[in-house]
């Protein structure tokens, strides 16, 4: 809207004219604050206003009710001096002030432009001049009615103040010339709206007045309140309408919208103000669709001028709606497919003005309104092809040919410019009504362009995330398909339709989809996918028993009349497995392999299958533990929908299928305005799924088919509705770790192969044969008597059959006794483990420690022998000990038991090889001694050398011994073979503790004498050993030595040494000597023998000791033999009396 506020301008014209161009520019530049009554909010505008010459006659008088075409303020210029002022300016100043104050006009202003800088230096003017006489003259009530202007022209800063102090004062009276006027014609407004129901009231009369405040808001730049004047008249209008349809009362002005409508061209949106649509309006000559057209219009110009092109497609969809409904409830008589026609060009109109104003950034907010209003054309578009005969399978009738003649002359025929119909890059945009027209003239038009629409919806909805929307219009466009005869088309569409509802939860629909992808697969010939439907829809529980009945017959028929294996598909929801039991995870070769399924019949019908396979696969992926449990898969008990679309994670809630509905009306319940029924658990229904998620698939997920070498099975059987349960069976299997791979139904020509997705593992054993020998009684096989023992025999792989026989080989040393000299084992009888059993009798030689043996048996069952190791225990545990006496030597033999069970013992005997020793028994003659592994035996035997070079002799000891083991119960020899060597006494050492002379007894604490008394027994030994070391081996807690502990010691001629320490005890009572051990020296033993000759001896520090102290023993000595050395003191204990002072 091009309409500026009207401003007078009088007086100097030739000065306003100079001045015109920059009051047009300057007037805008600044915005300006107006702040109206009634508490409304202050509002920013930038003033425009259009300058005409003063008139009289222009001036409206109060009564008047414009707003746009009246003069809101009068200027009256002059830059005259005072004799000219006086002579003319003022008669003419009189002349204009006395025609403004007849019209009660007080928006004026007087404007003195000054030139002479010099006249307003001084700040004292002279009272005569032209700007006191103009205030005195006509200002002296509203001095702000006139200004100075000082030299406008020039560019110096004291002029340019003056100019912005002029433009100032100038909005600000513009600002109040509106507000009173508006309020005013408000005020006016307001009556006239509160007498809407009074008689004689006229709604276009008041829509011209509100529409007039409208275009002043317009005019000013407040399109916000533009707006605001016509929806208000909208909801007034549809108020009026209401009302009608509730009470029944019709207002007189409403008949003029109810006459008949003979034209039907839809919304024209090129113009901001259609005026012809306006003059028909103004002058009561609009039909209802008229009158809405232009109402619609004038507010989609305000939101296109707002920026808002996205809100126009908001409301338009509504205001269609709602069109239709006020035709109705009117009752305005329209041809059939005229009101169609209506919307479609309405829809086309709006989506290209649209199309035009948006730019990029609001493209998302526009599509998001765009996708429902493309949707309502594309339906209304069919709508009207439907009755015209356009639609696929039709051909238009005489009558219908004259439908779509009447329908294109109530388009219009008014031509707009093509520069209106150009978009954003130039191109032409086709004319509504020309794509109408030309969708109307044959069949292959309408169906291209209905398509091109549905299309371009379907990718709107999908655009901004409405595939719910999006899948509808392709169900649709597959139904179209189907009527065009392209059934491969419209399968895509009605695939897309199936899934989106199934991803939802929405089960009928999905399978009612599935009955038209059916009816579509159907007609490209009998194939997969075909039958997979078939499957589906005969599982389906929402559909009827009759409809799912027929397409399994459908599947049972192409099954008999294909060839084998002619359709090989993915287990459909026809059957599901219920239950995997593999009841026999560990098996040996040659045993049978069994696994229960449980099976589950979605069809309504017994189906009969030629076989059942379970494909059975070598795997290196072992379980973590493969136990003697069954292994168990249970799959949960999938509906259609979930077996169809693998992966399936529902929403913590399913989304329910079905619909609550209850009826709804607006009005009276007696005559109702509107009826319908109402949704009351959309919230449950419409929650959204992720729409961007994976996709449903028609069936499970296989990953290849497997080659079934290896299976279980079962053959020809029939599976009835509900739960099957099957056993698969199967032998002759190698060894190794299986698991189950897939199931394979057969049934004629048409196979079903399942994958089964749990990893369940079975074990194919080949155990080689082995055995295992016990003893009947007592804990372990013994040696040396004869032993009942029981023979096991696990064949493993192999089986035993009775009176099999076995050949057996045993190791050196052991024996079967058997009463014939035979080496063969019958089998007479099998556990049932499939074990065989024998008792047999064994005899082991005996040996004096535990010794391996090994049975070998040999069959034509097995491959290989069985070797049987055994370990035979000797009865006894025998030890010898050499003890010492002076010179006299004892020779001790202990046996020890090992088993629980008795033996007894007689006999015994030693005997040495040399014949330089006497042996002397201490033992009782014809005594038996039992022994057991708690029971030892002891013999002595003193050894008499008769020379004293005797450094080794063997000694071999027997004894007779039986046993209740024994089961031949006969005595037996046991043998052991020991030496003995340097057993002859060389030294004996003899210690004493004696108090000192004045004491008379030890006590703790007082110092004794502990004397050492080294004897050597071969004093006529040339080569016996001289140099000893000797070492004192105190108890630190019983006594405290001084002097040298250790050390080296020289016989004396007489062959003896003595050794003299002082020693301490610690504690009174018997106390044991201090322990003494002398010890042989070797050939290079360096020793110190006093500290005078050290000098002459190496170094203290080349000696290896080990003592810290100087002349101990030094690591280069060796103890002597058992028996060597005889310590006579050994048990010998000293009486020390407690000291005075101890009160012990």
């Amino acid at each position: 809207m091009e309409t500026k506020p009207i401003v007078t301008s009088h007086g100097n014209q030739v000065l306003f004219s100079s001045l015109h161009s920059a009051l047009l520019q300057g007037l805008p530049r600044d915005s300006t604050e107006w702040r109206r009554s009634y508490g409304r909010p202050p509002k920013t505008l930038q003033l425009e206003a259009s300058f005409v010459p003063f008139d009289e006659d222009i001036l409206p008088q109060d009564k008047d009710k414009t707003l746009v075409s009246r003069p809101y303020f009068h200027i009256f210029w002059t830059d005259c001096d005072l004799d000219t002022y006086k002579q003319s300016v003022k008669e003419e100043l009189m002349e204009w002030h006395t025609a403004l104050k007849n019209k009660s006009n007080p928006d004026w202003l007087i404007v003195v432009v000054v030139n002479d800088e010099s006249k307003i230096k001084s700040k004292l003017l002279p009272r005569s001049s032209v700007i006191d006489k103009v205030k005195n003259d006509f200002c002296s009530k509203h001095p702000d009615r006139c200004i100075v202007l000082n030299e406008p022209l020039r560019q110096d800063s004291k002029s340019m103040e003056s100019w912005n102090s002029f433009l100032g004062r100038m909005r600000t009276l513009m600002l109040q010339a509106f507000s009173r006027h508006l309020s005013k014609y408000e005020e006016n407004m307001r009556s006239l709206r509160e007498k809407r129901n009074e008689a004689g009231w006229d709604f276009i009369t008041f829509f011209l007045v509100q529409e007039e405040l409208g275009f002043m808001f317009e005019m000013l730049g407040l399109y916000d309140d533009a707006l605001i004047q016509y929806d208000e008249l909208d909801a007034l209008f549809s108020q009026f309408v209401l009302t009608q349809a509730t009470t029944g009362k019709k207002a007189a002005w409403m008949s003029k919208f109810m006459k008949d409508c003979n034209s039907w061209a839809g919304l024209s949106l090129r113009k901001a103000i259609n005026h012809d649509k306006r003059d028909r309006v103004k002058h009561n000559e609009a039909t209802l669709l008229d009158f809405r057209n232009y109402l619609f219009s004038r507010q989609c110009a305000l939101l296109f001028l707002l920026g808002r092109p996205w809100e126009v497609a908001q409301r338009a969809v509504n205001f269609l709606h709602q069109t239709i409904q006020e035709v109705n409830t009117l009752k305005v008589s329209m041809p059939e497919a005229a009101l169609d026609c209506w919307v479609f060009l309405s829809c086309m109109e709006i989506l290209q003005i649209c199309e035009k104003h948006t730019d990029s950034s609001q493209m998302e907010a526009y599509s998001l309104y765009t996708a429902n209003l493309r949707d309502y054309t594309r339906r209304k578009l069919y709508s009207i092809g439907e009755m015209c005969g356009l639609t696929p399978g039709n051909t238009p009738t005489s009558e219908q040919l004259t439908m779509v003649l009447d329908l294109t002359s109530g388009m219009g025929i008014e031509e707009d410019s093509e520069e209106n119909y150009s978009g954003q890059d130039g191109s032409q945009s086709p004319r509504p009504r020309d794509k109408l027209r030309e969708a109307l003239s044959s069949n292959d038009t309408f169906q291209k362009i209905f398509l091109e629409l549905s299309e371009l919806t379907m990718g709107t909805f999908k655009h901004i995330g409405r595939f719910r929307s999006a899948r509808h219009i392709g169900k649709d466009l597959a139904d179209f398909y189907l009527r065009l005869g392209e059934a491969q088309k419209a399968e895509n569409f009605l695939v897309d339709a199936m899934k989106s509802y199934q991803r939802e939860g929405w089960h009928a629909l999905a399978d009612g989809a599935m009955l038209d992808l059916a009816r579509c697969q159907k007609l490209q010939g009998i194939d997969v996918k075909y039958i997979k439907t078939c499957c589906n829809i005969a599982s389906s529980t929402h559909l009827s028993e009759d409809v799912r009945q027929i397409h399994l017959q459908e599947v049972v028929d192409t099954a008999k009349e294909s060839p084998d294996t002619a359709f090989t598909l993915k287990l459909s929801s026809l059957f599901h497995i219920a239950e995997v039991t593999v009841l026999t995870p560990e098996i040996i070769v040659d045993q049978t392999l069994e696994v229960e399924v449980m099976l589950v019949n979605n069809t309504p019908s017994d189906i009969h299958c030629d076989s059942l396979k379970i494909s059975l696969k070598k795997t290196n992926k072992l379980p973590k533990l493969l136990s003697q449990k069954t292994a168990v898969f249970r799959q949960a008990s999938n509906s259609s929908a979930k077996e169809a679309v693998p992966n399936f994670n529902p929403v913590a809630q399913q989304i329910t299928s079905i619909l609550n509905v209850q009826a709804h009306y607006e009005g009276a319940p007696q005559r109702p305005n509107t009826a319908g029924i109402v949704c009351i658990n959309t919230h449950e229904v419409l929650r959204r799924a992720d729409s961007s998620g994976r996709a449903g698939k028609m069936a499970d997920a296989l990953k290849d088919y497997d080659d079934f070498t290896n299976y279980a099975s079962c053959e020809d059987l029939v599976i009835k509705p509900g739960e099957n349960k099957f056993i698969f069976v199967q032998k002759n299997m190698s060894a190794g770790h299986y698991k189950l791979g897939q199931l394979w139904v057969k049934m004629n020509g048409v196979d079903f192969i399942k994958y089964l997705e749990a990893d369940q593992f079975f074990l194919v054993q080949h155990n080689e044969p082995s055995c295992e020998i016990a003893p009947v009684s007592g804990e372990k096989l013994v040696s040396g008597i004869q032993q009942w023992v029981e023979l096991t025999l696990d064949p493993g792989s192999f089986v035993l059959k009775e009176e099999d026989e076995l050949t057996y080989l045993t190791s050196d040393g052991l024996t079967v006794c058997q009463e014939e000299e035979e080496t063969t084992l019958r089998v007479s009888k099998i556990t049932e483990l499939g074990h065989a059993v024998f008792r047999i009798l064994l005899l082991h030689d005996i040996y004096t420690v535990d010794h391996n043996a090994e049975i070998r048996l040999d069959s034509d069952v097995f491959s290989d022998p069985v070797c049987c190791s055994l370990m035979f225990s000797c009865p006894f545990h025998i030890i010898h000990k050499l003890h010492t006496a002076s010179n006299r030597k004892y020779l001790q033999i202990l046996v020890h038991g090992n088993t629980k069970e008795d033996f007894t013992l007689t006999a015994p005997n030693l005997a040495v090889d040399s014949p330089d020793i006497e042996l002397m028994s201490l033992n009782k003659a014809n005594q038996e001694l039992v022994v057991n592994s708690d029971m030892t035996v002891s013999y002595m035997w003193q050894l008499k050398s008769n020379t004293r070079h005797v450094v080794k002799t063997n000694a071999n000891f027997t004894v007779t011994f039986h046993s209740i083991l024994d089961q031949e119960n006969k005595s037996r020899q046991l043998s052991y073979e020991c030496n003995v060597e340097n057993f002859l006494t060389l030294y004996t050492v003899k210690t004493t503790v004696t108090a000192q002379p004045e004491m008379g007894t030890c006590k703790v604490g007082a110092t004794a004498t502990l004397r050492i008394h080294i004897r050597s027994h071969d004093k006529e030994d040339d080569e016996a050993d001289t140099s000893l070391s000797y070492q004192v081996l105190q108890d630190s807690n019983l006594w405290v030595l001084s002097g040298k502990t250790a050390g080296v010691v020289q016989l004396c001629e007489d062959m003896t040494a003595e050794i003299t320490l002082n020693i301490v005890p610690l504690v009174s009572g018997l106390v044991p000597h201090p322990a003494v051990q002398i010890l042989r020296n070797q050939d290079d033993i360096w020793f110190k023998q006093n500290d005078q000759t050290a000098k002459n001896k190496p170094d203290d520090d080349d000696i290896p000791l080990s003592n810290p102290e100087k002349n101990l023993v030094t690591s280069r000595t060796i103890p002597f033999s058992q028996g060597q050395v005889y310590y006579a003191s050994i048990a010998q204990q000293v009486h020390v009396s407690p000291d005075a002072g101890d009160s012990n």
